[in-house]
């Protein structure tokens, strides 16, 4: 039986924490380093998490879709992050900087400056469907800020934002470099077929 995109986009975040924790000797000496100290595991659990809000669907409150919209806005500038950790290289070859003109690390980029650093590598401009989802998932999450108010649409907004949130991983992980492939074994955990039970 086919799994829902939900359960697939659960198992991916798995595999790819389990795996790109395995890549010293397979990516640079770099990448590895950054893979040493980046919480993926977090990633795997706001993942799960996104199941409270799933579940609530359309009963949710203000408050739990608030939450909601911070759990999937974390979500989205990690993978972003992830991102280029995992090229990180490339990154510094020509990094985003700061006004006097010093490097910004990327544990340093805010999700600001993630978002408009992969125009040209993510995304075309500006006017990309992606760029702009991104850029409202941004300002949603933001609604956390009390006293200034957002417009975070409603429970059935933020369900969709979750099937379109499976398309923008599924973009990321299709520019990342297959490391599996690589390694001696699969980690104990890793499912190799996703897609169904």
């Amino acid at each position: 039986m086919r799994r829902s995109n939900y359960e697939i986009l659960k198992k991916e975040t798995q595999n790819l924490a389990l795996v790109w924790k395995r890549v010293h000797g397979i990516a640079p000496k770099e990448v590895a380093d950054k893979m040493d100290k980046a919480m993926l595991e977090w990633m795997v659990e706001l993942t799960n998490c996104l199941a409270l809000w799933i579940d609530k669907g359309e009963t949710m409150s203000v408050g739990e879709l608030i939450l909601a919209r911070v759990n999937l806005g974390a979500l989205v500038e990690a993978w972003l992050r992830f991102f280029y950790y995992v090229f990180c290289v490339d990154y510094w070859k020509k990094p985003k900087t700061k006004k006097s003109g010093s490097a910004i690390k990327i544990e340093k980029l805010e999700f600001e400056d993630l978002k408009t650093f992969s125009i040209g590598i993510l995304w075309d401009d500006v006017k990309n469907k992606e760029y702009l989802w991104v850029d409202k998932i941004q300002s949603m999450r933001n609604s956390i800020h009390i006293l200034q108010y957002r417009d975070i649409g409603n429970a059935e907004d933020f369900l969709k934002d979750i099937e379109e949130y499976y398309n923008f991983v599924h973009h990321i992980l299709e520019c990342l470099p297959s490391v599996e492939e690589e390694l001696d074994s699969y980690p104990e955990g890793y499912e190799s077929n996703v897609y169904f039970d």
